[in-house]
């Protein structure tokens, strides 16, 4: 399940995640447009695409989870494992929640309402699993 909702939550990252407003992102040390090849030509954003950092947080949410799923199948991660890929999970929730009620800060995109595509609902649901599967993990007895 840990190892499931990491790779999942990989996945999620090249979903769509923000709709794309023709000239909603300005360049404003420079005065102008910035330069439009950071879009998609589908006319939304990815995890890549819309955030400077968080997705950084997030991949390294994916490698915690990868190597305590690795740890758990190989029998020597014990609990610590289970209790890392359950702070990863709720750690990466947290952001994608964050994320979805507070837009990009870089683009200033009118979304009217709440605007997210399928990116952050399979990233949240990826990330309850990656914690579900790491507190089973810590709690289970042998």
């Amino acid at each position: 399940m840990i190892g499931v909702g990491a790779v999942a939550l990989f996945v999620s990252t090249f979903l769509h995640w923000y709709p794309m407003v023709e000239g909603a992102y300005f360049n404003r040390s420079r005065g102008v447009p910035a330069d439009e090849s950071v879009f998609s030509s589908d006319g939304w954003l990815n995890a890549w695409e819309a955030f400077e950092w968080i997705d950084l947080l997030l991949l390294g949410c994916v490698v915690l989870g990868v190597a305590a799923a690795a740890a758990l199948l190989r029998g020597t991660g014990g609990p610590a494992a289970g209790w890392a890929a359950t702070a990863a999970g709720v750690f990466g929730l947290a952001l994608v929640v964050w994320k979805t009620v507070d837009r990009p800060g870089d683009f200033d995109l009118d979304l009217g309402g709440f605007g997210v595509g399928l990116g952050p609902v399979v990233a949240a649901a990826a990330l309850v699993a990656l914690a579900a599967g790491g507190l089973v993990a810590a709690l289970a007895r042998d």
